[in-house]
């Protein structure tokens, strides 16, 4: 089998750099670029050979165009490094710094490229295009045949991609309020004025400024971004009447323009197809620039000013990965670097028509507002979150069908006829490899589909049990407060009792105060209820844990099918096949007239091979890939549904903690100002009675003195030890003086009392009656399905 035939070019020099007319890196209309070399240090270097016919010179205009080269310095503008000319024809050769990568031409013609630059690729292509054409607009060049072609590709030592404009023939210094006549440029990419006057040549005497680049720079992009021309009419360029038709007559918006069949209509378009390799987010931001930059009317052209602040604005915002659960879709935002917490949410809404008080977002097992501040910039976000993905949920139960999922989009293979034509084979294989390389993008994008489906629903259980055993701590904590509550209250009245019965027994104060306390029981009771309720919280945590846990075992066998299978080494094994296929395809086209008769059977049996491994790719793709995620997800958003009412339940739970916590709290105040009053009371009447001691009646005898000094010891005694049951000396040190206790207001500060108490019973009564009718709507965490057979209602036992 032969190889390929072996070239044998002319060498050629110039004063300070040599190279082989073999070793050609593209061919124009103006020169022929070679790959050569310095004389002296070997650097390696690019030649611009103009063609002899062109007659370029060292002198006049030809000089002053040279000239502008070699003061253009800039990172993403091709270095001149000197002009030079070849020894034997005296041809004028430009010696430029080489770029390994090639052109963007060379790329996008690439099966990998077919339909578009992955979107890190482009969104470089983007950044370091538009920074050239600013340093460009600042000393007033403009470039005339903006192209695919004309901007290259250097590679760094660390393997990074920078693009840089070339080809500066048709450039000329322009400023703002300058025109011009000449035609340049290619045609494809040609402003519709100068598509009229260079391609249809029609006489209108129209001129034009530096805007023309603009739009080359749109069609450029589009092109970029797809694979493929934006506008295109039936028979390519020779159908030049309708090209000019679409690019003249399209209505703003239109980013696109397709005729498929002779005479046919044209199918417009106001998106990026869907074969496009881009994110969401940056389709959002680039699409309105490619329409204001392919816009025909002058007066609604985007401005260069307007272009390059679109650029930065781009360029300058933080990058977040947002995963929409509901939909197991990957969005792709672009915020501003100032923005905070709510500005991302306010932009997850815009991409996902979710509110954002409807947005649960979660970090690992963690909610997003817990791992950052409200009030932190986006800049100041921490670098592994803007690494990682961020999982979306809706708070609220979804009722609806899960949504049906996008489907990738694969345009068919080519057809395989029965006739061998070595020529067209080569081209053949070649789409079929691009489709194999769009079939690997959708392979990969499924499997991490599948993966975050398994990895949001794990960190949304994780976020719910780590609530609820929060709740539950709560509780606890609940539980001893009360418990600590109860011993209080059985204190106190336990020693308001003996001090009703020993004030009675003196018989020398009214006892009405102490009776009407004692007859009181609203505070008992609420803080009874308040008890129950504590225990019937509890109990509902349980089993709400209780059916969590049930559920675990249903979702532990989740995986992700693609990975299980090796889904994305089998496509690669497929690609890898088909890439040799193309390889031999493209050998036997180029020695054609050498085949044998068995190289030519060898060919048939590639083929063969060719559309075996095509069927196979589209086949784990559509029959195992696609299916696969769609019955997960419909499992995920089955079992997710039930975390998110699981979650609904858990709030309830930590709003009835809550209230409880803000009733005993209620209860203790009240107990606090009866404990006051009474020491209030106790104290006036200790001061009524020393006041009898110093004042002793006359008529009383030694007998009646020492009875009620006994008595008064017995008394001041049993208060001594009331105060020490229930503090109540501390608490009187604790309040506020008071001007002394009046029996008359003793009946108004008890019906205030009463008051407060009976409000406070109504409220907590009031709370118990929502909890319970929330149980009764909630009677199930799933009602249907299969997991009505694996838990059991959602009712505290």
């Amino acid at each position: 089998m032969s190889g390929y035939p072996v070239l044998k070019g002319i060498l050629q020099s110039s004063q300070n750099y040599t190279w082989n007319t073999a070793d050609s890196l593209g061919r124009g209309a103006t020169a022929v670029v070679y790959l050569g070399r310095e004389k002296v240090g070997g650097h390696v270097v690019a030649v611009k050979v103009f063609h002899e016919h062109l007659r370029v010179g060292l002198a006049g205009e030809d000089l002053r165009e040279l000239e502008l080269l070699r003061r253009l310095k800039h990172e993403n503008v091709i270095t001149l490094h000197a002009i030079e000319q070849e020894l034997q024809t005296k041809r004028v050769v430009l010696v430029m710094e080489y770029c390994e990568g090639g052109s963007l031409y060379h790329m996008l013609d690439q099966a990998q490229y077919q339909y578009g630059l992955p979107e890190k690729q482009f969104l470089l292509v983007l950044y370091h295009v538009a920074a050239g054409m600013e340093y460009l607009r600042r000393v007033g060049v403009v470039h005339r045949d903006i192209k695919p072609g004309n901007i290259m590709r250097f590679l760094e030592e660390d393997g990074s991609s920078l693009y840089k404009l070339t080809d500066f023939g048709a450039a000329r210094d322009l400023n703002d309020d300058e025109n011009f006549t000449s035609l340049y440029g290619t045609e494809e990419y040609l402003h519709p004025g100068m598509y009229e006057r260079a391609v249809l040549r029609m006489s209108t005497g129209q001129q034009f400024d530096a805007k023309v680049d603009l739009w080359s720079l749109g069609v450029t992009f589009y092109h970029v971004a797809t694979g493929q021309l934006p506008f295109q009419p039936y028979g390519g360029r020779s159908n030049k009447e309708t090209m000019y038709q679409i690019i003249s007559q399209k209505e703003s918006g239109v980013i696109s323009g397709q005729q498929h069949f002779e005479g046919g209509p044209i199918h417009w378009g106001r998106e990026l197809p869907a074969t496009c390799l881009l994110s969401s987010g940056v389709r959002q931001v680039i699409t309105p620039v490619l329409a204001g930059l392919m816009e025909p009317n002058a007066s609604r052209m985007l401005s260069y000013d307007m272009f390059f602040a679109s650029v930065k604005r781009l360029r300058a915002q933080e990058k977040l990965s947002i995963f929409n659960y509901t939909c197991a879709s990957v969005h792709t935002l672009f915020i501003d670097s100032t923005a905070t917490l709510s500005g991302l949410q306010d932009a997850i809404a815009a991409a996902t028509d979710l509110p954002a008080s409807q947005q649960l977002l979660l970090v690992g097992g963690c909610a997003l507002e817990d791992v950052v501040d409200a009030l932190t910039h986006m800049a100041h976000f921490p670098v592994h979150l803007k690494q990682s993905i961020i999982y979306l949920f809706p708070r609220e139960p979804a009722m609806a069908e899960p949504l049906r999922l996008s489907q990738p989009e694969i345009p068919p293979f080519p057809e395989f006829l029965n006739i061998i034509d070595v020529d067209k084979d080569s081209r053949l294989a070649h789409n079929c490899l691009a489709r194999g390389h769009l079939i690997k993008h959708h392979t990969d994008t499924i499997a991490q589909q599948q993966k975050c489906l398994v990895e949001g629903h794990l960190f949304l259980r994780m976020y719910i049990e780590g609530r609820l055993r929060l709740a539950g701590e709560v509780l606890q904590q609940m539980q001893h407060q009360m418990a600590e509550s109860k011993k209080r209250f059985d204190l106190f009245y336990t020693c308001l009792k003996s001090i009703q019965v020993l004030l009675a027994s003196l018989g020398q104060v009214p006892d009405t105060y102490f009776k009407e306390l004692l007859k009181d029981e609203t505070l008992i009771k609420v803080h009874k209820k308040a008890e129950e309720r504590v225990e019937e919280i509890q109990r509902y945590r349980q089993g709400l844990q209780q059916k969590l846990e049930e559920a675990r075992p249903h979702c532990k066998d989740w995986l992700d099918q693609c990975h299980t299978c090796s889904c994305t080494s089998k496509v690669e094994h497929h690609q890898t096949v088909i890439t040799n296929i193309q390889n031999r395809f493209r050998r036997d086209k180029s020695v054609k007239n050498q085949m044998t008769t068995h190289d030519e059977n060898i060919h048939r049996f590639e083929r063969q091979k060719l559309q075996y491994h095509c069927s196979q790719m589209l086949s784990i793709l559509t029959g195992h890939c696609v299916p696969a995620r769609d019955r997960l997800h419909k499992q995920a958003f089955q079992y997710t549904g039930l975390l998110v009412k699981a979650l609904a339940r858990i709030i309830k739970v930590e709003k009835n903690n809550e209230s409880v916590i803000n009733c005993q709290q209620l209860l203790s105040c009240r107990l606090d100002k009866i404990e006051h009053k009474c020491q209030e009371e106790i104290k006036y009447l200790q001061e009524q009675h020393e006041q009898r001691q110093r004042q002793p009646s006359v008529d009383e005898g030694l007998g009646t003195s020492v009875s009620a000094s006994n008595t008064t010891t017995t008394t001041t005694t049993a208060m001594a030890g009331a105060e020490s049951n229930v503090h109540l000396g501390e608490l009187v040190s604790q309040a506020p003086g008071a001007e002394g206790f009046k029996s008359r207001s003793i009946r108004e500060d008890l019906q205030h009392l009463r008051q407060e108490s009976d409000s406070l019973l109504s409220l907590f009564m009031e709370n118990m009656n929502l909890m319970r009718r929330l149980e009764e709507e909630s009677s199930q965490l799933v009602s249907s399905g299969s997991m009505s057979r694996v838990m059991a209602q959602d009712k505290p036992t």
